[in-house]
């Protein structure tokens, strides 16, 4: 969740430079780091990431999910095809 906090607000601190999108990535790019390192420590065990990812979708709110599957995206995990998602497995 940290990872997230900070990443919302590299977002809100970015907002409206010039080099906005390649700090927001820079940004992305560290939360995701930290994001593979949490789940690094648990051993990637399928039940724990899916119920953490269950937890994440379903009480994060639009600023912070938005982040969230910015996350996964970075991480390879989402495909972004035509404004639709896939959510590969987490296996």
């Amino acid at each position: 969740m940290k990872a997230l906090h900070n990443e919302r607000l590299a977002e809100l601190a970015y907002k409206n430079q010039t080099a906005e999108p390649v700090l927001r990535r820079a940004s992305l790019d560290k939360a995701a780091r930290h994001f593979r390192i949490k789940l690094n420590e648990v051993n990637w065990d399928t039940k724990l990431t899916q119920w953490l990812h269950d937890v994440l979708i379903n009480n994060l709110n639009q600023e912070y999910l938005a982040s969230y599957l910015g996350v996964l995206q970075v991480c390879g995990f989402i495909n972004r095809d035509q404004s639709t998602f896939t959510i590969y497995n987490l296996q």
